[in-house]
């Protein structure tokens, strides 16, 4: 064979190989700018599939559709306050809608925290009493110190000193029946049982007497009795004593049985309406209480 019929096939070889080749491609479409290499697509970077024909979704929010205001972020919807849900769809309730605490209240869970001296479903009430102590048991209304009996001053911080003091009643809760060397008081019936106040050892009142007294019944002098009550001069006076005596009365005679009695004062009292008298180890086993009224 000559040297021109061997380049002859060299090149006719040569141009079957690139027709073939170039054929592999002819019918082979690629989309969105892929091209055929070897009758494969290779795709841009945003495309892929066999023919590019499949968009790369690499905006994570393109499908997700947030309401009311809620904003997409990676795929995922930021709500707006009042609002929850996987879209922002519900609404949250809020208990405070609605709520107007004024004067500083908070609102908490639906109720107004309200600042000290506020008071009120909304704090609108203020209590002029917040900041203002009254002393000595004075109870503060509208602002203004209402100060107990015995006491003045705007914060009832001022003790007044009592002009006298009413014995108005004598509640006897127990007696003796004997006198101290264990003699019946009464031999023929029970004691007509009455009282006498001394005021350091001077006798300033006499009490009317029950006759014929029990001690299992509910004995009270002074309702009704025409000389009482018995009056006590500067109580709180210094060296102030009070003795109380009980007595069995005996008509006509001045030889009354002497039942038992105490002395006491009231140094160590405020200005009580009640006094409780009484020594369970006293042998007449004697036991008063006073009803007192006082006078300023």
């Amino acid at each position: 064979m000559s040297i021109n019929t061997k380049q002859i096939f060299l090149q006719l070889f040569i141009l079957i190989f690139f027709y073939s080749c170039s054929d592999k491609c002819k019918d082979k479409a690629c989309f969105n700018g892929g091209v055929c290499v070897d009758e494969k697509c290779e795709c841009p970077p945003d495309y892929y599939g066999t023919e590019c024909q499949y968009k790369v979704n690499n905006d994570l929010c393109d499908d997700v559709n947030c309401q009311n205001g809620g904003v997409c972020d990676d795929g995922t919807c930021d709500c707006p306050e009042g609002y929850t849900g996987t879209y922002c769809q519900n609404e949250v309730y809020d208990p405070c809608d609605g709520v107007n605490c004024q004067n500083g209240g908070v609102c908490n869970d639906g109720t107004c925290d309200c600042p000290n001296g506020y008071t009120g479903t909304y704090c609108q009430n203020y209590d002029e009493c917040y900041s203002i102590t009254c002393y000595n048991n004075g109870t503060c209304y509208n602002g203004i110190c209402n100060c107990p009996e015995g006491y003045a001053g705007t914060y009832c911080q001022d003790i007044q000193t009592p002009i006298s003091v009413k014995i108005e009643r004598i509640e006897v809760e127990s007696f003796s029946l004997t006198d101290e060397s264990g003699n019946p008081a009464d031999e023929s019936s029970l004691p007509d049982l009455y009282f006498r106040v001394l005021r350091n050892d001077i006798e300033i009142g006499v009490s009317c007497y029950i006759e014929n007294a029990n001690p299992n019944d509910n004995n009270i002098i002074g309702i009704g009795c025409p000389i009482m009550p018995i009056i006590i001069d500067s109580p709180k006076a210094n060296n102030t004593v009070i003795k109380i005596r009980s007595y069995d009365y005996d008509f006509g005679s001045s030889d009354d049985e002497y039942l038992g009695g105490y002395f006491f004062d009231f140094d160590n009292d405020n200005f009580p309406e009640t006094k409780t008298i009484y020594n369970p180890a006293a042998w007449h086993n004697l036991k008063v209480i006073l009803h007192l009224d006082w006078v300023f």
